[in-house]
């Protein structure tokens, strides 16, 4: 049997008109042998892929449960670790206040970092906007608030100046890091 490319189906549809009911009979009539042969092959070939659609459809399912289930194992497992050691979901022992958890960072003044430091007409943008922002607790609230817009929604703020901040508290982060790895240091001899 020769197969139907798809130019000619779209070829097919495209000639075809509304079929009323009574033209049908006229239509299966008209059928050749061998295009109705065509066409219960057609039919069984449908049916088989939606069989093995539902069965693999099943069969996904069937591993996102079990997936599912791991993760609750690990979860509880994890879960239960932290627990024998005393730590919470943030990391610093349960028993620790969570006003007493490292937040000083977000006090630092967005003008006071450096290398690279952040150019006065980002900095003026920033303190000019409303609420203004000139600390990187501010600046971490004002993204959280406005996701992917937090740069369009700070008037007179552009791509160059997100890009200046960007790098300076990416400096911020790594300084930060690298402090703390000595401080850990420090603190072990």
């Amino acid at each position: 049997m020769a197969e139907i490319t798809e130019m000619e189906i779209i070829e097919i549809v495209e000639d075809q008109e509304v079929i009323e009911e009574d033209d049908m009979e006229n239509i299966i009539r008209k059928i050749t042998p061998e295009e109705e042969t065509e066409l219960f092959v057609r039919r069984r070939e449908i049916r088989e892929s939606k069989s093995k659609f539902e069965d693999q459809n099943d069969y996904a399912k069937s591993l996102k449960k079990k997936w599912e289930s791991l993760q609750d194992d690990c979860d509880k497992w994890l879960d239960g670790i932290d627990a024998a050691n005393n730590v919470s979901i943030n990391g610093f022992p349960s028993d620790t206040p969570l006003a007493e958890v490292d937040k000083e960072w977000r006090d630092v003044k967005l003008a006071d970092l450096a290398d690279p430091a952040i150019t006065p007409g980002a900095i003026k943008a920033l303190e000019d906007n409303n609420p203004a922002i000139t600390t990187l607790g501010e600046l971490t609230d004002w993204q959280e608030l406005k996701a992917d817009f937090w740069i369009k929604d700070i008037p007179n703020f552009g791509a160059a100046a997100a890009e200046k901040v960007a790098n300076a508290t990416i400096g911020f982060w790594e300084r930060r890091e690298t402090d703390t790895d000595v401080e850990e240091v420090s603190a072990e001899e």
